[in-house]
């Protein structure tokens, strides 16, 4: 698995100009190919090694992330995305050098859970897979406004495959929980969350922790509460008020959100939007957020993010309604709308939210 790993990094310089000649275009071809002949023989050692029958020179089966993760095709895994930040982490360049910015793919040299290079490829392809889910979702959502979509496969490939304690696991665990607003994985994915260490028995000695733990992502936290907020929602009528003043206390910066907060925004705006009791009871929090998912989702930054432009119009069409339903503005028809512009459009009229 390693050496797939070790021989499209170094090939990289030539394979990825593979296409300008002929002869380039067949070095690129005899890169892939070997690169996924030694990805197929770990695969099959490592079934070997799983089943118990046989163990060689002391050889273990691997952690269960790079197991699920060595299940899948060397060609899906070792994309270009991937393999260009591998190339910058083992030439000590910018993560992000001559490959597209995300900022949860390029924070994975910073976690401390990362210990090996195949701990990064993991966490790199969780994070990809789990952003192409988060960008589907609103996506399909638009389509169906008031149903509830089951996560979807890759959300379970996301998870098995992001390494333990890590931000592509904490991310992972948080986005089921934005799409069931089930109790029990909103639990699972706190319970994954670094927790401060136990203070010291008075008499023994202070433990000394040497690796500062890892920070949890904003993202995460967010989203967590969006989703803590709309499993109360359907609960009793003292949890949907605790549900409705969270909402009514969130405000979400459009600068700062991502794809995950960004879900679990939205989803939480169509709970609260389609109930009158709660709409009433988080009505400045509904404005808030529906203004916000407004300017992130028309902007570039979106796109880049992996929104289609069908999403794009689905979520800031959904965002004037709930302002001029829910809230009470003017008819944004008489409006000029900065929600569906570019960054580089000029500030709205006064009046406009």
């Amino acid at each position: 698995m390693l050496k797939a790993l070790h021989i499209r990094l170094m090939l990289w310089d030539l394979s990825k100009n593979g296409y300008r000649a002929w002869w380039l275009w067949l070095f690129n071809g005899f890169n892939l190919a070997m690169a996924r002949s030694y990805w197929n023989a770990a695969r099959e050692q490592n079934r070997v090694l799983k089943s118990g029958t046989a163990r060689a020179d002391g050889a273990e089966p691997l952690a269960t992330h790079l197991s699920a993760l060595l299940e899948l095709d060397c060609d899906d895994v070792l994309v270009d995305a991937i393999i260009q930040r591998a190339y910058n982490l083992a030439w000590n360049n910018p993560t992000a050098q001559d490959a597209s910015t995300d900022e949860t793919m390029d924070s994975v040299v910073e976690d401390f859970a990362i210990s090996s290079p195949l701990d990064a490829l993991a966490s790199w392809w969780s994070s990809l897979v789990l952003s192409r889910v988060l960008a589907r979702s609103l996506d399909d959502s638009a389509d169906a406004a008031a149903a509830t979509p089951s996560p979807p496969t890759d959300l379970d490939v996301a998870m098995r495959t992001a390494p333990p304690s890590s931000r592509s696991h904490a991310r992972a665990l948080a986005a089921q929980a934005v799409f069931s607003a089930a109790e029990a994985d909103i639990a699972a994915a706190l319970d994954a969350l670094p927790h401060p260490p136990p203070a010291s028995a008075p008499g023994s000695a202070a433990v000394l922790n040497l690796i500062a733990q890892s920070p949890v992502p904003a993202s995460v936290l967010e989203a967590l509460t969006m989703a803590k907020a709309v499993a109360l929602s359907t609960s009793t009528p003292r949890a949907r008020a605790v549900a409705a003043a969270a909402l009514d206390a969130y405000a979400p910066d459009e600068a700062r959100l991502e794809l995950l907060s960004g879900v679990a925004a939205h989803r939480a705006l169509r709970a609260f939007a389609g109930d009158a009791e709660l709409a009433a009871g988080a009505r400045a929090g509904l404005e808030r957020v529906a203004r916000a998912l407004r300017l992130w989702a028309g902007r570039d930054a979106a796109r880049r993010l992996g929104l289609s432009a069908r999403a794009q119009a689905a979520v800031v069409a959904r965002c004037l309604r709930v302002s001029k339903e829910v809230v009470g503005v003017v008819d944004p028809a008489s409006e000029v709308d900065e929600g569906f512009v570019s960054d580089e459009a000029p500030g709205r009229p006064a009046g406009a939210l």
